[in-house]
């Protein structure tokens, strides 16, 4: 066999052994219950919002990949898709309201209505220079 055709199949043989690794850390890797999860930070959410606005590389820092416990007033309630995302209000920018977004669980199905006052746990990813996202959210009883 040629030195070229070695080459090839080393190469192949090394691709093949590269993706059936992958494969495997993603599907047996364990998930966050983030639903379950302890929530790691307690704040107000005019407070969460304000240290964003205030300094959003200093706020990241403490609250980015962190669960959080997140109180305040609904100001509206969104669907996209299957999605529904949970807005409490706290500014005014150049594209409307601003605040923080709540991308809840799938598996959220609790009436809630606007103006009540609620506790929300989740994933904070961060801050998009209009709202701080939480994803994975759940309301807390």
């Amino acid at each position: 066999m040629k030195t070229s055709m070695k080459i090839i199949w080393g190469i192949g043989l090394f691709l093949i052994l590269i993706i059936a690794g992958s494969y495997l850390y993603v599907h047996t890797k364990t998930h966050v219950d983030y639903g379950n999860a302890e929530a790691e930070i307690v704040i107000n959410g005019s407070e969460l919002y304000a240290a964003y606005v205030k300094d959003d590389l200093s706020a990241a820092k403490k609250y980015n990949g962190k669960v959080i416990l997140v109180s305040g007033a609904l100001a509206a309630v969104e669907q996209l898709d299957s999605l529904k995302i949970l807005v409490f209000h706290y500014g005014e920018g150049l594209f409307g309201k601003e605040g923080i977004r709540f991308t809840m669980l799938e598996a959220f199905d609790q009436k809630v209505h606007i103006g009540d006052e609620i506790v929300i746990k989740g994933y904070c990813t961060g801050y998009n220079d209009s709202d701080v996202i939480i994803e994975h959210a759940s309301i807390e009883k």
